[in-house]
């Protein structure tokens, strides 16, 4: 099983002391930024399962440093703070903090605390996973996943804009149906008068058979009905 990997942004080297005796004995593997701009750093070259972030460094804003973390990593964070005011625990927890916790503290709340985090974040990623699979939409070698709009094929992930999206979807489906363009525009884009007058349509689906398709000169998925429009297979 492997440890989890805790970044601790913190300039208090008594503190760091009593973080690394404690958390490397609760089994936690833990890596240390002493600075605002290391802290940065080590995010984009690590990987991490929880963050315990001080307020107050001598480089770098540390709310500032919350609202970067949280927005850009989402990874589950902690702030460790002498600022026992409430305007800034709110800011933090609004920024996305999971907790805060006001210095001095005792360790074994801290442990606490950050077992909590763990088992609560855990939780919500279990049931995102399983909303993510009992939505799961398969056709053929295609997996797509409707509420992160991820479609993989073959285990590899697809880049598609939002309109393709839509249509593969609405053709997944509708497997075994054939319909005609204005039908398609009318299930996907009633509002829209540039996919209702135009030929828009064809080239978004010439565009999908690019990326879906072994061979888009002769379709497997979408296939076009000659006088009619479009049936998926």
């Amino acid at each position: 099983m492997e440890k989890v990997r805790i970044l601790i942004c913190e300039d208090d080297e008594e503190l760091l002391e009593v973080f690394n005796l404690i958390l490397t004995m609760e089994g936690f593997e833990i890596e240390i930024a002493k600075r605002g701009m290391e802290f940065k750093q080590m995010l984009e070259i690590g990987s991490y399962d929880l963050i315990l972030l001080d307020l107050g460094l001598p480089d770098l804003d540390g709310e500032h440093l919350c609202k970067f973390s949280c927005e850009t990593y989402g990874i589950p964070l902690i702030v460790i703070s002498a600022k026992d005011n409430v305007a800034t625990k709110v800011l933090c927890l609004e920024y996305g903090a999971d907790d805060y916790i006001v210095k001095p503290f005792e360790t074994v709340e801290l442990v606490a605390r950050i077992k909590s985090v763990l088992r609560r974040h855990k939780r919500h990623k279990k049931a995102s996973e399983k909303a993510e699979t009992e939505n799961l939409v398969k056709w053929k070698d295609i997996e797509i996943f409707p509420a992160k709009r991820k479609v993989m094929k073959n285990g590899l992930q697809i880049s598609i804009t939002p309109k393709e999206f839509d249509l593969l979807l609405f053709f997944a489906k509708n497997r075994g149906k054939t319909f005609q363009r204005e039908e398609i525009v009318e299930a996907l884009w009633d509002s829209d008068s540039l996919y209702r007058w135009s030929r828009a349509l064809d080239v978004h689906i010439n565009h999908l058979r690019k990326k879906i398709e072994d061979n888009p000169s002769n379709p497997v998925y979408i296939q076009t009905v000659p006088g009619v429009g479009y049936r998926a297979k």
